[in-house]
Protein backbone atom coordinates (compact mmCIF):
# COMPACT_ATOMS: atom_id res chain seq x y z
CA UNK A 1 0.00 0.00 0.00
CA UNK A 2 1.57 3.50 -1.42
CA UNK A 3 1.33 6.14 1.65
CA UNK A 4 1.34 9.90 0.93
CA UNK A 5 3.57 11.85 3.28
CA UNK A 6 3.09 15.12 4.03
CA UNK A 7 5.61 17.46 6.00
CA UNK A 8 5.25 20.71 7.39
CA UNK A 9 7.72 22.96 9.45
CA UNK A 10 7.19 25.71 11.64
CA UNK A 11 9.83 27.87 13.82
CA UNK A 12 7.47 29.75 15.29
CA UNK A 13 7.10 29.31 18.91
CA UNK A 14 4.07 30.17 20.55
CA UNK A 15 1.71 29.36 17.25
CA UNK A 16 -0.32 26.52 16.15
CA UNK A 17 0.71 24.25 13.02
CA UNK A 18 -2.74 23.10 11.49
CA UNK A 19 -2.12 19.46 9.03
CA UNK A 20 -4.64 18.40 6.62
CA UNK A 21 -4.62 15.34 5.36
CA UNK A 22 -6.62 13.28 3.05
CA UNK A 23 -7.74 10.29 2.60
CA UNK A 24 -9.78 8.75 -0.65
CA UNK A 25 -11.82 5.88 0.58
CA UNK A 26 -12.19 4.79 -3.33
CA UNK A 27 -10.63 2.16 -6.26
CA UNK A 28 -9.38 4.48 -8.61
CA UNK A 29 -6.10 6.04 -8.18
CA UNK A 30 -5.74 9.94 -6.54
CA UNK A 31 -3.70 12.11 -7.59
CA UNK A 32 -1.26 13.99 -4.65
CA UNK A 33 1.14 16.81 -3.97
CA UNK A 34 3.70 17.50 -1.40
CA UNK A 35 4.16 20.94 0.21
CA UNK A 36 6.86 21.93 2.33
CA UNK A 37 7.31 25.00 4.44
CA UNK A 38 10.41 25.64 6.12
CA UNK A 39 11.31 28.19 8.73
CA UNK A 40 13.86 28.89 11.23
CA UNK A 41 14.69 27.90 14.74
CA UNK A 42 13.00 26.53 16.95
CA UNK A 43 11.46 24.39 14.39
CA UNK A 44 8.87 21.74 14.41
CA UNK A 45 8.33 19.50 10.93
CA UNK A 46 4.75 17.51 11.13
CA UNK A 47 4.95 14.73 8.73
CA UNK A 48 1.52 13.17 7.73
CA UNK A 49 1.68 9.67 6.08
CA UNK A 50 -1.86 8.18 4.80
CA UNK A 51 -2.61 5.05 1.97
CA UNK A 52 -3.64 6.86 -1.25
CA UNK A 53 -6.92 4.73 -1.34
CA UNK A 54 -8.61 2.39 0.53
CA UNK A 55 -12.21 0.49 0.41
CA UNK A 56 -14.57 1.53 2.68
CA UNK A 57 -15.09 -0.70 5.81
CA UNK A 58 -11.34 -1.35 5.84
CA UNK A 59 -9.19 0.33 8.54
CA UNK A 60 -6.52 3.12 7.17
CA UNK A 61 -3.21 3.53 9.17
CA UNK A 62 -2.92 7.16 9.68
CA UNK A 63 0.73 8.15 10.44
CA UNK A 64 1.40 12.05 12.17
CA UNK A 65 5.06 12.29 12.99
CA UNK A 66 6.16 15.39 14.68
CA UNK A 67 9.76 16.23 14.94
CA UNK A 68 11.97 18.99 15.94
CA UNK A 69 14.46 19.74 13.61
CA UNK A 70 15.73 22.37 15.31
CA UNK A 71 18.14 23.48 18.32
CA UNK A 72 15.77 24.28 20.79
CA UNK A 73 13.10 22.87 22.96
CA UNK A 74 10.06 22.56 21.71
CA UNK A 75 7.64 22.78 25.09
CA UNK A 76 4.19 21.61 25.10
CA UNK A 77 3.26 20.71 22.13
CA UNK A 78 -0.11 19.34 21.62
CA UNK A 79 -1.61 17.46 18.14
CA UNK A 80 -5.34 17.66 17.45
CA UNK A 81 -6.52 15.68 14.71
CA UNK A 82 -9.82 16.68 13.68
CA UNK A 83 -11.50 13.91 11.73
CA UNK A 84 -14.70 14.29 9.15
CA UNK A 85 -18.18 12.11 9.85
CA UNK A 86 -17.27 9.71 7.35
CA UNK A 87 -14.42 8.23 9.38
CA UNK A 88 -14.86 6.42 12.94
CA UNK A 89 -11.74 6.35 15.19
CA UNK A 90 -10.50 3.10 16.33
CA UNK A 91 -7.39 3.55 18.82
CA UNK A 92 -4.10 4.83 18.57
CA UNK A 93 -0.75 4.05 19.43
CA UNK A 94 -0.72 7.17 22.59
CA UNK A 95 -3.62 7.37 24.45
CA UNK A 96 -5.44 10.10 23.84
CA UNK A 97 -6.00 12.94 25.81
CA UNK A 98 -9.66 13.24 25.13
CA UNK A 99 -11.65 11.81 21.99
CA UNK A 100 -14.00 14.81 20.96
CA UNK A 101 -16.70 15.35 18.56
CA UNK A 102 -15.57 15.54 15.32
CA UNK A 103 -11.57 14.73 16.69
CA UNK A 104 -8.86 13.37 18.46
CA UNK A 105 -6.51 15.33 20.86
CA UNK A 106 -3.08 14.28 21.68
CA UNK A 107 -0.62 15.46 24.30
CA UNK A 108 3.10 14.79 23.18
CA UNK A 109 4.71 16.88 26.14
CA UNK A 110 8.49 18.65 25.30
CA UNK A 111 10.54 17.20 21.91
CA UNK A 112 14.03 18.23 22.25
CA UNK A 113 15.86 19.52 19.23
CA UNK A 114 16.88 17.03 16.65
CA UNK A 115 14.22 14.92 18.06
CA UNK A 116 10.77 13.44 17.23
CA UNK A 117 7.34 11.67 18.33
CA UNK A 118 5.24 9.70 16.57
CA UNK A 119 1.15 8.58 16.57
CA UNK A 120 -0.84 6.10 14.73
CA UNK A 121 -3.97 6.40 13.94
CA UNK A 122 -6.30 3.70 13.30
CA UNK A 123 -9.51 5.00 10.59
CA UNK A 124 -12.46 3.35 9.62
CA UNK A 125 -13.69 4.45 6.28
CA UNK A 126 -17.48 4.35 6.60
CA UNK A 127 -18.86 5.71 3.56
CA UNK A 128 -17.64 6.37 -0.01
CA UNK A 129 -15.68 9.69 -0.77
CA UNK A 130 -12.80 11.95 0.10
CA UNK A 131 -11.57 11.88 3.93
CA UNK A 132 -10.16 14.91 4.96
CA UNK A 133 -7.90 14.56 8.13
CA UNK A 134 -6.73 18.06 9.56
CA UNK A 135 -3.83 18.15 12.33
CA UNK A 136 -3.11 20.87 14.75
CA UNK A 137 -0.25 21.38 16.92
CA UNK A 138 0.06 23.61 19.05
CA UNK A 139 3.27 26.52 18.93
CA UNK A 140 3.18 26.02 15.49
CA UNK A 141 1.09 28.10 12.14
CA UNK A 142 -1.28 25.82 10.35
CA UNK A 143 -1.32 25.21 6.76
CA UNK A 144 -3.25 22.76 4.18
CA UNK A 145 -0.99 19.71 3.82
CA UNK A 146 -3.23 18.16 0.89
CA UNK A 147 -3.76 18.94 -2.76
CA UNK A 148 -5.53 16.69 -5.28
CA UNK A 149 -4.68 17.13 -8.89
CA UNK A 150 -7.80 16.56 -11.02
CA UNK A 151 -8.33 15.83 -15.19
CA UNK A 152 -11.37 15.84 -17.03
CA UNK A 153 -11.69 13.51 -19.79
CA UNK A 154 -14.66 13.72 -22.56
CA UNK A 155 -15.99 10.88 -24.49
CA UNK A 156 -18.81 11.52 -27.17
CA UNK A 157 -21.05 8.55 -29.00
CA UNK A 158 -23.51 9.47 -32.07
CA UNK A 159 -26.90 7.94 -32.62
CA UNK A 160 -28.56 8.29 -35.86
CA UNK A 161 -29.94 6.06 -39.25
CA UNK A 162 -27.55 5.36 -41.50
CA UNK A 163 -30.21 5.72 -44.30
CA UNK A 164 -32.40 8.54 -45.41
CA UNK A 165 -35.70 9.48 -47.87
CA UNK A 166 -34.06 12.10 -49.95
CA UNK A 167 -36.49 15.44 -48.21
CA UNK A 168 -36.44 14.54 -44.99
CA UNK A 169 -35.10 16.00 -41.97
CA UNK A 170 -32.33 13.39 -40.44
CA UNK A 171 -31.99 13.76 -36.55
CA UNK A 172 -28.86 12.95 -34.63
CA UNK A 173 -28.33 12.08 -30.94
CA UNK A 174 -24.73 13.31 -29.31
CA UNK A 175 -23.83 12.54 -25.87
CA UNK A 176 -20.84 13.82 -24.34
CA UNK A 177 -19.71 11.70 -21.05
CA UNK A 178 -17.11 12.99 -18.83
CA UNK A 179 -15.17 10.45 -18.01
CA UNK A 180 -12.57 11.92 -15.85
CA UNK A 181 -12.45 12.82 -12.19
CA UNK A 182 -12.70 16.76 -12.66
CA UNK A 183 -15.02 19.10 -14.06
CA UNK A 184 -14.91 19.63 -17.79
CA UNK A 185 -15.48 23.46 -18.94
CA UNK A 186 -16.80 25.48 -21.17
CA UNK A 187 -17.70 22.39 -23.45
CA UNK A 188 -19.27 22.63 -26.80
CA UNK A 189 -19.70 20.45 -29.93
CA UNK A 190 -18.18 21.42 -33.26
CA UNK A 191 -20.15 20.33 -35.98
CA UNK A 192 -18.27 19.27 -39.41
CA UNK A 193 -21.09 18.61 -41.75
CA UNK A 194 -21.60 19.56 -45.34
CA UNK A 195 -23.51 23.07 -45.96
CA UNK A 196 -26.07 21.01 -48.64
CA UNK A 197 -27.22 19.10 -45.87
CA UNK A 198 -28.00 21.99 -42.97
CA UNK A 199 -31.38 22.93 -42.44
CA UNK A 200 -30.63 26.76 -41.62
CA UNK A 201 -28.21 29.11 -41.52
CA UNK A 202 -27.10 28.47 -37.46
CA UNK A 203 -26.71 24.86 -38.20
CA UNK A 204 -23.16 25.59 -38.49
CA UNK A 205 -22.23 26.90 -35.13
CA UNK A 206 -21.18 25.12 -32.05
CA UNK A 207 -23.79 23.55 -29.74
CA UNK A 208 -23.08 24.85 -26.19
CA UNK A 209 -23.20 22.52 -23.02
CA UNK A 210 -21.14 24.58 -20.47
CA UNK A 211 -19.75 22.82 -17.86
CA UNK A 212 -20.32 19.13 -17.33
CA UNK A 213 -19.16 17.58 -13.68
CA UNK A 214 -16.83 14.67 -13.76
CA UNK A 215 -18.96 11.11 -14.37
CA UNK A 216 -21.93 13.44 -16.11
CA UNK A 217 -23.54 12.94 -19.66
CA UNK A 218 -25.17 15.58 -21.83
CA UNK A 219 -27.69 14.95 -24.57
CA UNK A 220 -27.81 17.05 -27.82
CA UNK A 221 -29.86 17.08 -30.76
CA UNK A 222 -28.66 17.43 -34.35
CA UNK A 223 -30.57 17.88 -37.31
CA UNK A 224 -29.56 17.75 -41.06
CA UNK A 225 -31.91 17.42 -44.00
CA UNK A 226 -31.01 14.86 -47.06
CA UNK A 227 -31.12 17.19 -50.06
CA UNK A 228 -28.12 16.07 -51.39
CA UNK A 229 -27.40 12.48 -53.08
CA UNK A 230 -25.63 9.46 -52.52
CA UNK A 231 -23.16 8.67 -49.20
CA UNK A 232 -22.39 12.38 -47.02
CA UNK A 233 -19.77 12.25 -44.22
CA UNK A 234 -20.36 13.73 -41.17
CA UNK A 235 -18.39 14.51 -37.82
CA UNK A 236 -18.44 15.99 -34.76
CA UNK A 237 -16.15 17.13 -32.13
CA UNK A 238 -16.75 17.57 -28.57
CA UNK A 239 -14.05 20.01 -26.81
CA UNK A 240 -13.68 21.42 -23.38
CA UNK A 241 -12.01 24.85 -22.32
CA UNK A 242 -8.53 22.93 -21.56
CA UNK A 243 -8.43 21.52 -25.10
CA UNK A 244 -9.92 18.25 -24.15
CA UNK A 245 -11.05 17.07 -27.28
CA UNK A 246 -13.43 13.68 -28.28
CA UNK A 247 -14.29 12.83 -32.28
CA UNK A 248 -16.68 10.69 -33.47
CA UNK A 249 -17.65 10.15 -37.35
CA UNK A 250 -20.55 9.11 -39.37
CA UNK A 251 -21.58 8.23 -43.06
CA UNK A 252 -25.51 8.98 -44.39
CA UNK A 253 -26.43 7.20 -47.25
CA UNK A 254 -29.07 9.42 -49.13
CA UNK A 255 -32.00 7.28 -51.03
CA UNK A 256 -33.70 8.88 -53.49
CA UNK A 257 -36.40 8.65 -55.27
CA UNK A 258 -36.91 9.62 -59.68
CA UNK A 259 -39.27 10.55 -62.09
CA UNK A 260 -39.53 9.21 -65.70
CA UNK A 261 -42.10 9.88 -67.37
CA UNK A 262 -43.29 8.50 -71.21
CA UNK A 263 -45.53 8.27 -73.58
CA UNK A 264 -46.52 5.63 -76.36
CA UNK A 265 -49.20 5.87 -79.38
CA UNK A 266 -49.42 6.58 -82.58
CA UNK A 267 -47.13 9.50 -84.18
CA UNK A 268 -49.74 9.68 -87.57
CA UNK A 269 -53.16 9.11 -87.58
CA UNK A 270 -56.20 9.39 -89.93
CA UNK A 271 -58.90 12.04 -89.28
CA UNK A 272 -61.50 10.43 -87.04
CA UNK A 273 -59.68 7.48 -86.24
CA UNK A 274 -58.80 6.59 -82.87
CA UNK A 275 -55.60 5.82 -81.57
CA UNK A 276 -54.53 3.88 -78.14
CA UNK A 277 -51.87 5.59 -75.90
CA UNK A 278 -50.31 5.20 -72.90
CA UNK A 279 -48.59 7.88 -70.08
CA UNK A 280 -45.55 5.51 -68.27
CA UNK A 281 -44.86 7.06 -65.41
CA UNK A 282 -41.62 5.14 -63.65
CA UNK A 283 -39.00 5.52 -60.88
CA UNK A 284 -35.71 5.01 -61.48
CA UNK A 285 -34.33 5.86 -58.38
CA UNK A 286 -33.70 3.99 -55.12
CA UNK A 287 -36.14 4.77 -52.88
CA UNK A 288 -40.01 4.40 -53.26
CA UNK A 289 -41.72 8.11 -55.03
CA UNK A 290 -44.90 8.91 -53.03
CA UNK A 291 -47.93 11.21 -53.82
CA UNK A 292 -47.39 11.34 -57.67
CA UNK A 293 -49.57 14.22 -59.17
CA UNK A 294 -49.75 13.37 -63.20
CA UNK A 295 -51.01 16.02 -65.53
CA UNK A 296 -51.70 15.30 -69.13
CA UNK A 297 -52.78 18.54 -71.58
CA UNK A 298 -54.44 16.55 -74.50
CA UNK A 299 -54.95 18.95 -77.11
CA UNK A 300 -57.53 19.95 -79.12
CA UNK A 301 -57.42 18.24 -81.97
CA UNK A 302 -57.73 14.54 -79.62
CA UNK A 303 -60.82 14.09 -78.21
CA UNK A 304 -60.28 11.46 -75.14
CA UNK A 305 -62.88 8.48 -75.45
CA UNK A 306 -61.67 6.05 -72.69
CA UNK A 307 -59.17 5.98 -69.89
CA UNK A 308 -58.29 2.62 -67.96
CA UNK A 309 -57.56 4.28 -64.65
CA UNK A 310 -59.87 6.83 -62.67
CA UNK A 311 -58.81 10.73 -63.26
CA UNK A 312 -59.95 14.28 -62.96
CA UNK A 313 -60.99 16.07 -66.19
CA UNK A 314 -60.90 19.85 -66.25
CA UNK A 315 -62.67 20.82 -69.54
CA UNK A 316 -61.53 24.44 -69.46
CA UNK A 317 -58.07 23.49 -69.53
CA UNK A 318 -58.32 20.50 -71.27
CA UNK A 319 -56.78 18.26 -69.09
CA UNK A 320 -56.83 14.70 -67.00
CA UNK A 321 -55.04 14.55 -63.57
CA UNK A 322 -54.25 11.10 -61.93
CA UNK A 323 -52.97 10.81 -58.47
CA UNK A 324 -50.86 7.86 -58.30
CA UNK A 325 -50.25 7.01 -54.29
CA UNK A 326 -46.50 5.65 -54.97
CA UNK A 327 -44.06 3.73 -57.49
CA UNK A 328 -41.47 1.81 -55.94
CA UNK A 329 -37.58 1.92 -56.82
CA UNK A 330 -37.64 0.40 -60.55
CA UNK A 331 -41.58 0.53 -60.63
CA UNK A 332 -43.41 1.63 -63.06
CA UNK A 333 -47.26 2.71 -63.70
CA UNK A 334 -49.21 2.51 -67.09
CA UNK A 335 -52.29 5.10 -67.99
CA UNK A 336 -53.97 3.99 -71.15
CA UNK A 337 -56.05 6.15 -72.79
CA UNK A 338 -57.97 6.39 -76.02
CA UNK A 339 -58.42 9.16 -78.19
CA UNK A 340 -60.17 10.23 -81.91
CA UNK A 341 -58.86 12.37 -84.15
CA UNK A 342 -60.71 15.29 -84.65
CA UNK A 343 -58.77 18.04 -86.32
CA UNK A 344 -55.84 17.79 -88.91
CA UNK A 345 -52.37 18.87 -88.25
CA UNK A 346 -50.01 18.21 -85.38
CA UNK A 347 -51.47 17.46 -82.31
CA UNK A 348 -48.81 17.75 -79.04
CA UNK A 349 -49.61 16.14 -75.77
CA UNK A 350 -47.45 17.14 -72.54
CA UNK A 351 -47.34 15.45 -69.65
CA UNK A 352 -45.84 15.97 -66.24
CA UNK A 353 -45.36 13.72 -63.38
CA UNK A 354 -44.36 15.52 -59.97
CA UNK A 355 -44.95 15.58 -56.18
CA UNK A 356 -44.50 17.33 -53.04
CA UNK A 357 -40.79 17.17 -52.52
CA UNK A 358 -39.61 18.65 -55.54
CA UNK A 359 -39.93 15.38 -58.09
CA UNK A 360 -40.36 16.10 -61.25
CA UNK A 361 -40.48 14.94 -64.93
CA UNK A 362 -42.22 16.25 -68.33
CA UNK A 363 -42.51 15.05 -72.11
CA UNK A 364 -44.53 15.44 -75.14
CA UNK A 365 -45.42 13.33 -77.88
CA UNK A 366 -46.89 14.52 -81.07
CA UNK A 367 -49.28 12.94 -83.61
CA UNK A 368 -49.73 14.13 -86.88
CA UNK A 369 -53.65 13.90 -87.88
CA UNK A 370 -53.80 13.35 -91.70
CA UNK A 371 -56.63 13.58 -93.87
CA UNK A 372 -57.66 13.47 -98.02
CA UNK A 373 -60.28 13.61 -100.08
CA UNK A 374 -61.86 9.93 -100.85
CA UNK A 375 -63.62 10.53 -104.51
CA UNK A 376 -66.26 7.78 -106.29
CA UNK A 377 -67.85 7.99 -109.45
CA UNK A 378 -70.87 6.03 -110.96
CA UNK A 379 -73.25 6.33 -114.38
CA UNK A 380 -76.64 6.05 -114.64
CA UNK A 381 -78.59 6.12 -117.19
CA UNK A 382 -82.19 7.51 -116.75
CA UNK A 383 -83.79 5.08 -119.41
CA UNK A 384 -83.29 1.25 -119.29
CA UNK A 385 -83.31 0.99 -123.20
CA UNK A 386 -83.19 4.12 -125.50
CA UNK A 387 -84.63 3.56 -129.25
CA UNK A 388 -82.46 4.33 -131.93
CA UNK A 389 -81.97 7.95 -133.02
CA UNK A 390 -83.65 9.16 -130.22
CA UNK A 391 -81.64 11.35 -127.56
CA UNK A 392 -80.65 9.59 -124.13
CA UNK A 393 -80.20 11.33 -120.91
CA UNK A 394 -77.27 9.88 -119.05
CA UNK A 395 -76.12 11.42 -115.29
CA UNK A 396 -72.40 10.94 -113.66
CA UNK A 397 -72.81 10.75 -110.01
CA UNK A 398 -69.20 12.19 -108.76
CA UNK A 399 -68.92 12.13 -104.58
CA UNK A 400 -66.48 12.55 -102.01
CA UNK A 401 -66.51 10.04 -98.56
CA UNK A 402 -63.19 11.06 -97.53
CA UNK A 403 -62.13 13.42 -94.13
CA UNK A 404 -60.93 16.50 -96.53
CA UNK A 405 -62.38 18.61 -99.11
CA UNK A 406 -61.63 17.56 -102.72
CA UNK A 407 -61.04 20.32 -104.86
CA UNK A 408 -60.67 20.80 -108.75
CA UNK A 409 -61.62 17.42 -109.46
CA UNK A 410 -61.97 17.16 -113.24
CA UNK A 411 -64.41 14.94 -114.77
CA UNK A 412 -64.34 13.39 -118.70
CA UNK A 413 -66.37 11.39 -120.16
CA UNK A 414 -65.82 8.78 -123.21
CA UNK A 415 -68.81 8.00 -125.45
CA UNK A 416 -68.72 5.07 -127.71
CA UNK A 417 -69.37 5.33 -131.68
CA UNK A 418 -72.93 4.09 -131.20
CA UNK A 419 -73.30 7.30 -129.11
CA UNK A 420 -72.93 10.85 -130.15
CA UNK A 421 -72.78 13.80 -127.73
CA UNK A 422 -75.15 16.60 -127.93
CA UNK A 423 -74.01 20.18 -127.64
CA UNK A 424 -74.72 21.76 -124.26
CA UNK A 425 -73.34 25.20 -123.11
CA UNK A 426 -71.75 24.36 -120.23
CA UNK A 427 -69.91 21.09 -121.28
CA UNK A 428 -67.10 21.12 -123.49
CA UNK A 429 -67.28 18.53 -126.21
CA UNK A 430 -64.95 17.42 -128.38
CA UNK A 431 -65.95 14.47 -130.68
CA UNK A 432 -66.95 11.55 -128.45
CA UNK A 433 -65.10 13.17 -125.60
CA UNK A 434 -67.30 15.42 -122.79
CA UNK A 435 -65.50 17.60 -120.62
CA UNK A 436 -67.18 19.07 -117.37
CA UNK A 437 -65.91 22.27 -115.50
CA UNK A 438 -63.42 21.05 -112.21
CA UNK A 439 -65.65 21.29 -109.19
CA UNK A 440 -65.05 20.85 -105.95
CA UNK A 441 -67.00 18.34 -103.39
CA UNK A 442 -66.80 19.20 -99.76
CA UNK A 443 -66.70 16.54 -97.50
CA UNK A 444 -69.62 13.91 -97.70
CA UNK A 445 -70.98 15.75 -100.84
CA UNK A 446 -72.35 14.20 -104.20
CA UNK A 447 -73.04 16.27 -107.36
CA UNK A 448 -74.75 14.94 -110.10
CA UNK A 449 -73.48 16.03 -113.80
CA UNK A 450 -75.60 15.41 -116.52
CA UNK A 451 -75.22 15.25 -120.10
CA UNK A 452 -77.66 14.12 -123.46
CA UNK A 453 -76.48 12.07 -126.42
CA UNK A 454 -77.90 10.33 -129.65
CA UNK A 455 -78.41 6.58 -129.93
CA UNK A 456 -76.81 6.06 -133.24
CA UNK A 457 -76.44 2.33 -133.43
CA UNK A 458 -78.53 -0.11 -131.65
CA UNK A 459 -76.69 -2.66 -128.97
CA UNK A 460 -74.88 -2.21 -125.80
CA UNK A 461 -72.51 0.86 -125.57
CA UNK A 462 -69.90 1.14 -123.29
CA UNK A 463 -69.80 5.03 -121.36
CA UNK A 464 -66.67 5.32 -119.16
CA UNK A 465 -66.19 8.11 -116.91
CA UNK A 466 -62.46 9.32 -115.76
CA UNK A 467 -62.20 11.44 -112.59
CA UNK A 468 -58.86 13.03 -110.73
CA UNK A 469 -58.56 15.76 -107.97
CA UNK A 470 -55.38 17.02 -106.63
CA UNK A 471 -54.36 14.58 -104.63
CA UNK A 472 -55.05 12.02 -106.77
CA UNK A 473 -51.45 10.03 -108.09
CA UNK A 474 -53.55 9.45 -110.98
CA UNK A 475 -57.26 9.22 -112.61
CA UNK A 476 -59.88 6.76 -111.46
CA UNK A 477 -63.05 5.68 -114.05
CA UNK A 478 -66.27 3.99 -113.74
CA UNK A 479 -68.51 2.18 -116.53
CA UNK A 480 -71.99 2.13 -117.29
CA UNK A 481 -74.17 0.79 -120.19
CA UNK A 482 -76.82 2.53 -122.31
CA UNK A 483 -78.80 -0.08 -124.14
CA UNK A 484 -80.12 1.06 -128.00
CA UNK A 485 -82.76 -1.12 -129.54
CA UNK A 486 -83.80 -0.85 -133.06
CA UNK A 487 -86.74 -2.43 -135.07
CA UNK A 488 -87.68 -2.12 -138.82
CA UNK A 489 -90.46 0.73 -138.43
CA UNK A 490 -87.62 2.89 -136.35
CA UNK A 491 -85.17 2.47 -138.91
CA UNK A 492 -87.47 3.03 -142.11
CA UNK A 493 -89.15 6.61 -139.88
CA UNK A 494 -85.53 7.10 -139.35
CA UNK A 495 -83.85 6.76 -142.71
CA UNK A 496 -86.95 9.04 -144.32
CA UNK A 497 -86.71 12.00 -141.29
CA UNK A 498 -82.91 11.33 -140.49
CA UNK A 499 -82.95 14.36 -137.73
CA UNK A 500 -80.69 16.58 -137.73
CA UNK A 501 -78.48 16.83 -134.44
CA UNK A 502 -79.97 19.81 -132.13
CA UNK A 503 -78.05 22.70 -131.64
CA UNK A 504 -79.03 22.86 -127.86
CA UNK A 505 -80.07 20.52 -125.10
CA UNK A 506 -83.74 19.71 -126.07
CA UNK A 507 -86.35 20.27 -123.39
CA UNK A 508 -86.29 17.23 -121.23
CA UNK A 509 -88.21 18.02 -118.25
CA UNK A 510 -86.98 17.54 -114.83
CA UNK A 511 -84.92 14.48 -114.98
CA UNK A 512 -86.44 12.05 -112.43
CA UNK A 513 -84.80 10.78 -109.18
CA UNK A 514 -83.24 7.10 -109.67
CA UNK A 515 -81.41 5.26 -107.84
CA UNK A 516 -78.29 3.83 -109.22
CA UNK A 517 -78.60 1.04 -111.52
CA UNK A 518 -77.08 -2.41 -110.21
CA UNK A 519 -75.59 -2.71 -113.76
CA UNK A 520 -72.77 0.20 -112.88
CA UNK A 521 -70.48 -0.06 -110.14
CA UNK A 522 -69.12 2.71 -108.43
CA UNK A 523 -65.68 3.15 -108.43
CA UNK A 524 -63.36 4.92 -105.44
CA UNK A 525 -60.09 6.51 -104.72
CA UNK A 526 -57.20 3.79 -105.10
CA UNK A 527 -55.93 5.18 -101.78
CA UNK A 528 -59.04 2.93 -100.38
CA UNK A 529 -59.84 5.25 -97.59
CA UNK A 530 -62.55 3.67 -95.90
CA UNK A 531 -65.66 5.25 -95.17
CA UNK A 532 -66.41 7.86 -91.93
CA UNK A 533 -66.59 6.19 -88.94
CA UNK A 534 -69.75 7.13 -86.81
CA UNK A 535 -69.26 9.82 -84.40
CA UNK A 536 -68.37 8.27 -81.24
CA UNK A 537 -70.05 9.91 -77.58
CA UNK A 538 -68.36 12.82 -75.66
CA UNK A 539 -67.52 11.63 -72.84
CA UNK A 540 -68.78 12.63 -69.31
CA UNK A 541 -66.33 15.44 -67.75
CA UNK A 542 -64.69 13.72 -65.06
CA UNK A 543 -66.27 10.49 -65.82
CA UNK A 544 -64.60 7.90 -67.78
CA UNK A 545 -64.96 5.14 -66.32
CA UNK A 546 -68.25 3.93 -68.27
CA UNK A 547 -66.26 3.93 -71.48
CA UNK A 548 -64.53 0.87 -73.20
CA UNK A 549 -61.34 0.52 -71.12
CA UNK A 550 -58.64 -0.44 -72.69
CA UNK A 551 -56.71 -3.61 -71.30
CA UNK A 552 -53.74 -2.31 -69.01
Amino acid sequence: MRAQVRTITSCLAGLVLLVTSTLQAQTPANYSAIGNIQTKVPVLQVEVANPTDINVGKTAAFVVVVKNVGDTLAEGVLVRTTLPKTVDFERASIKPEAVEEGGVRFYLGDIKANSQKQITLSLLPTKKGPVDLGTRVSFSTSTQSSMRVRESKLKMAIYGPEQAIYGKNVIYKLVVTNKGDGPAENVNIVPNVPESLMVDENAGRALTIGTLPAGQSREMTYSVGAIAQGTVDLAFAAVDANGNKSDVKTNLQILRPMLKVDIAGPTLRYLNRTGNYEIRVSNPGDAPATNIQVVAAVPSGLRITAIAKAAKYDRDSGTLTWIVPSINAGGRVVLPMKAIATQVGEQVQTVVAMNKIGLSANTEATTQVISRPNIWATVVNDEPATEIYQPTSITVLVGNRGSNVAENVAVTVKLPEGLEAMPSDEIQTDGNTLTFEPITLGIREQRELTFQALARNAGEHTVRVLFQSEVMSRPLNAEGIAFVYDDKETAEVAERQTPAVPTSTPELGPTPAVAPSTEFEPAQDSANAPALEPELPTPAVGDFSTLDLIPG
